[in-house]
């Protein structure tokens, strides 16, 4: 009969039913001829239920990843399938790749056929970086020479000798996108391959804590066209490398340098040359108030900056980042950092969604002058603030941020009570995490209030170290809140182990710590 150009729902339902088997055995001629079909013709179907049985499909491809091994001897009647993968698109193909790394299948025995020749995205997930090693990579360098993106995070069985021939398999000036994160064994051999052969198309490079040299580092400012840099935690990046990649990638858009501890204030002012920049992260870094206003006066299109433990910040840096970038900043963590104050300089960040102040000296007044003006703030973190009152979470209670806030964390604020947290909540429909840790002022009035609240997204809430919480209380929140997956009651002293098997009866999918 007939092939018809493409599937649609009446097409598909003229098909005899097919059983998919949950066990891996071996396929029925009409299910492998299915599938196929399906992946034929996937690319003309906008039916939902057709792009769930691709879904189906590709699970059941995963399932049976022992019956497609490379070598001759694999099950002949789902080569059907497997082997001619060259009629398959590309993005399905590392789509397989991925779910095969993802559930620990990922063998040299049944990758053969995915990796074909014009294979260009290879992204393998952390969970799955044991399985990655020197085979792997020998195979994928000796049949796909057109990579654009080369995601390897935690691989630690990758050797310097076998990623530095990768590299040279590869074709020059291929690669866009390269994320070797914690891939530990890597050196100076290594990297330089991978720098000197594409730095023409480089866009995206992630090479958090990789202990390549100071000379090493230096050498990334012939990479252009470089958007995108993470060096967090690079033992080795000095003064002589952040000044060589400030001047010759000018194209940065991303820069990530949190604890590179070697590098000074003297270098990191050199930053401001990057005026494209829209992310930035310093945490840990010697920043003071006269490097940071040299650094956001140049680098007006800042959208995300952390500064998070830059201790040597005073007074003066709020007023610095309200003034020049105030008005584009979406995201501002300064955690730690006790010398910043005169938050309400804050108000001209009308635009900010996320605000991390966690150990800062800030004052409930700038509180309740500053959260009102932000209404699309939907991350906030004020642990450990001393001067925190009521009066701060009542002014984000009433303000509209509330209806956009997802994650609140005001553990360690000893100075709110049951009803500063019940304003904050109680028209946060959208909130999926609570951190109330070590605020011994709250008790079972505001969970109880909580429970009686429409909280349906909440997902994770910390009541560890609440001297006044009982089990009634939390057993009423579980129950009202059905996406509700963590509870913590640490050292809830009310609660007790058989109090604990009760509530655990009725919510199977919630985990609870208790102890």
């Amino acid at each position: 009969r007939p092939r018809p150009s493409h599937y649609s729902v009446c097409v598909l339902r003229s098909h005899t039913p097919i059983q998919f088997n949950s066990k891996p055995t071996k396929p029925q001629p009409s299910v492998k001829k299915f599938i196929w079909e399906i992946f034929k013709n996937h690319k003309m179907q906008m039916s939902s239920k057709v792009d769930s049985l691709l879904e189906h499909c590709l699970r059941v491809i995963v399932e049976h990843a022992e019956s497609f091994a490379s070598n001759e001897s694999a099950d002949p009647a789902f080569r059907y399938v497997t082997s001619p993968f060259s009629h398959v698109e590309r993005h399905l193909v590392s789509n397989i790749l991925t779910r095969l790394a993802v559930a620990k299948k990922l063998s040299p025995n049944n990758v053969g056929p995915l990796l074909r020749p014009d294979l260009d995205v290879v992204d393998i997930p952390p969970s799955a970086a044991p399985l990655i090693g020197g085979p792997f990579l020998t195979l994928l360098g000796a049949r796909c020479r057109k990579l654009s993106k080369l995601l390897l995070p935690h691989c630690k069985g990758i050797s310097n000798q076998a990623f530095s021939l990768l590299m040279t398999q590869l074709e020059t000036n291929s690669l866009k996108e390269v994320d070797i994160t914690s891939c530990s064994k890597l050196g100076d051999s290594a990297v330089l391959e991978c720098i000197q052969r594409h730095q023409k198309s480089l866009r995206k490079l992630m090479m958090p804590f990789v202990p390549a040299s100071s000379e090493t580092l230096s050498q990334l400012q012939i990479c252009t066209q470089l958007e995108t840099l993470d060096l967090i935690g690079c033992p080795n990046l000095g003064d002589a490398a952040l000044l060589a990649i400030t001047s010759g990638c000018l194209s940065l858009q991303s820069l990530l340098l949190s604890d590179c501890w070697k590098a000074t204030s003297a270098s990191i002012a050199s930053i401001s040359r990057l005026t494209a920049l829209q992310t930035l992260q310093m945490a840990l870094l010697p920043v003071d108030d006269t490097t940071l206003r040299t650094i956001v006066s140049s680098c007006s299109a800042l959208t995300s900056l952390d500064l998070s433990a830059c201790n040597q910040l005073g007074q003066d840096s709020v007023f610095c980042l309200g003034r020049y970038v105030g008005d584009r900043l979406k995201v501002l963590r300064l955690d730690g950092c006790m010398g910043c104050r005169n938050f309400f300089e804050l108000k001209n960040c009308l635009n900010l969604e996320v605000l991390s102040a966690a150990g800062c000296a800030v004052s409930t007044w700038d509180l309740c002058e500053t959260l009102p003006l932000m209404s699309k703030l939907r991350h906030i973190s004020l642990a450990s603030v001393k001067d925190l009152k009521n009066p701060a979470l009542v002014s984000l209670g009433a303000s509209s941020s509330s209806n956009t806030l997802t994650y609140l964390d005001l553990s360690a604020c000893t100075g709110v009570d049951d009803i500063g947290v019940e304003a904050a909540v109680q028209s946060a429909t959208q909130l999926e995490t609570l951190n109330l840790a070590l605020c011994t002022g709250i008790s079972d009035s505001l969970v109880f209030k909580m429970a009686s609240l429409n909280l349906q997204k909440l997902r994770w809430v910390d009541f560890s170290y609440c001297p006044n919480i009982s089990a009634p209380a939390v057993a009423a929140l579980a129950g009202s809140s059905p996406a509700l997956r963590y509870i913590n009651l640490k050292s809830c002293v009310k609660i007790m182990k058989k109090h604990l098997d009760d509530i655990q009866k009725n919510n199977t999918e919630t985990q609870i710590v208790w102890g």
